[in-house]
Parts: C-alpha cells; structure tokens; sequence
C-alpha cells in the first residue's frame, strides 16, 4: 500500500486507519485521551509493515495495541496495557518483525539468577508498564513491554544467561622442594588488592599437599600471570 501520508489527524482517526488496515475491530475504552497531532509519512510498503508503523505511533503516543483472538483489537492506555490480557509471546521475539505493539514473556533462566537480572532490565522498560514480575521459586521472569524492547531483553539473556566457569580450566604445576600449601599461602599474601583487580574473581589458587603439586583454576589467558 501507500504511499501514505497522515498530517496532525486525531487519535480516533489513527484508530480507524489500523483497524481498516488489519481488518479487525477495534475495542476501546472511552476513557482514551483525545490527542490530536498524529504525524506519519511512508512510502509504498507491505501493508504489515504499514500496520506496525502506526502500532508503534500509538505506542510512543501512549497508547498500547493488542490483538485479542483474530478479529479484534484492542486499543488502551499504556498504563492499563498490563492488566488487559496483552499477547503472550511462547517462542522466540528474534523472529518476529520489531515493533511497538505491547505484548508479554515469560523469560526462563538456567544460570542467571532472576533478582540479579531484574536490577539490570528496569531501566530499559516503558515505566508505564510496570517492572518485570520475578517468580523466584522457578527462577523466571515476566515481562510486559513493547515488542522491540523483548527482543532487546533475550538479545542480552543470550549474551548473560551462561555458566560463569564456561572460560575457566585447571592447570597442575608439581613442585619438587617446596611444599605446595606454603607456596599458596605466600600467592594468596600477594595477590591482594588492587594487584588482585587484574585477574577474574572465579580464579582460584589450591594446594594438594598429598601430591605436593599447586591447581590453578583460570582463565587460560591468565596463565602467565
């Protein structure tokens, strides 16, 4: 469709648009704020492409949409967007087309803790939608945001949620006339801070006297060290 121009047209008349675009009927409340001013132009374009556009105005306007079976849409204040039921994404959001539609995921970790990610994510979440939800018992969190910003969100899962030994191997180094657990009681005395600040917290220096021989714990690149 297009190419598609619209020129300080009201909320109702945005409303109207997306719902001749999607061939669905829109459900709205009549508490909606009756804001003027909605500017869009776009060139000729797919017309899902279209219909993400003007999802995503409404989104940055304070408005949220979500779909509500296959004929209706659902068109509240962002505020309310939580509470209304909005679509719960199951697989993936990396495979969806990005946009600002409001939607819901249950993310599940394996090796981050949930309460530690909760502190790193709200600041990249609409405040009006609340902060995520965290079931500490499953180790999951629930998320409400717009579609972009979910995919944000397991963008950086996939990068955090790993095992923090994945880099880590052990190194044996037998000694032949000192004894091991002096020898890690006088590494342990010098590697104090801020000397201590150049290596990874997970690296760890023990003695087996048994053997008489030292195992290192550690990145392979510290080694040398």
């Amino acid at each position: 469709i297009g190419p598609f121009h619209m020129r300080g047209e009201t909320l109702d008349s945005v409303v109207v648009q997306l719902g001749l675009l999607t061939g669905r009927s829109i459900l709205r409340p009549q508490a909606l704020p009756a804001t003027e001013g909605y500017t869009l132009t776009l060139p000729p374009m797919p017309k899902s492409e279209a219909i993400l556009a003007l999802e995503t105005l409404l989104t940055l306007n304070g408005i949220a949409v979500s779909p509500l079976g296959d004929k209706f849409l659902k068109v509240v204040p962002v505020g309310q967007a939580r509470t209304e039921a909005p679509e719960m994404i199951p697989g993936s959001t990396l495979d969806l087309p990005p946009s600002g539609r409001v939607a819901t995921k249950l993310f599940q970790l394996e090796f981050l803790r949930a309460s530690e990610l909760k502190d790193q994510i709200t600041p990249l979440l609409n405040p009006n939608l609340g902060g995520p939800v965290i079931f500490e018992k499953t180790n999951a969190v629930l998320i409400t945001d717009t579609l972009s910003t979910l995919q944000r969100i397991e963008q950086l899962i996939r990068q955090l949620d790993r095992p923090a030994t994945a880099s880590l191997k052990p190194k044996f180094y037998p000694l032949h006339f000192a004894k091991a657990s002096d020898l890690v009681n006088k590494i342990s005395a010098i590697l104090k801070p801020p000397l201590s600040n150049q290596i990874s917290s997970a690296t760890s220096v023990s003695a087996d006297d048994r053997t008489n021989q030292i195992i290192l714990v550690s990145d392979p690149r510290q080694y040398l060290f």
